[in-house]
């Protein structure tokens, strides 16, 4: 597991792979993985290009630990602005394109619930994220 950073970011970016799926209205619903993942936002590759700027509806799967020592599987909805996607511009070429998400409308109990989840991965010496 790896944690990353940046000095843009607000909030730390930790390496995660858990279910996620994209929905606009106008373009089918990609369903795939995250890579890594931050109380702001998210990585993963998809199969089909979605333009930069795009909105779109984001469902995850988040597993959280519980203080019975089970994990249980939390939905995560909120919306997300696609800031980025390699390559820059569709090609028939292109299998896979990486993604970023910037999570622009979520609540802040599923932001909680994401920190939660980083939190309980880092080590005990980062302390609180969020």
């Amino acid at each position: 597991m790896r944690v990353t950073a940046s000095d843009r970011r607000n909030y730390v970016r930790f390496e995660a792979h858990f279910p996620i799926r994209l929905g606009d209205p106008e373009v089918d619903s990609p369903s795939t993985h995250t890579i890594n993942v931050s109380a702001g936002g998210a990585y993963c590759r998809i199969p089909q290009y979605i333009s930069p700027l795009t909105k779109l509806m984001v469902t995850m799967l988040v597993p959280l630990p519980q203080e019975t020592g089970t994990v249980q599987q939390e939905v995560i909805q909120c919306e997300a602005i696609a800031v980025w996607v390699d390559p820059e511009v569709e090609t028939d070429d292109t299998e896979e394109y990486n993604l970023g998400l910037w999570f622009s409308s979520i609540s802040a109990t599923d932001r909680r619930k994401i920190a939660r989840y980083i939190e309980h991965h880092l080590p005990s010496h980062l302390g609180k994220i969020a």
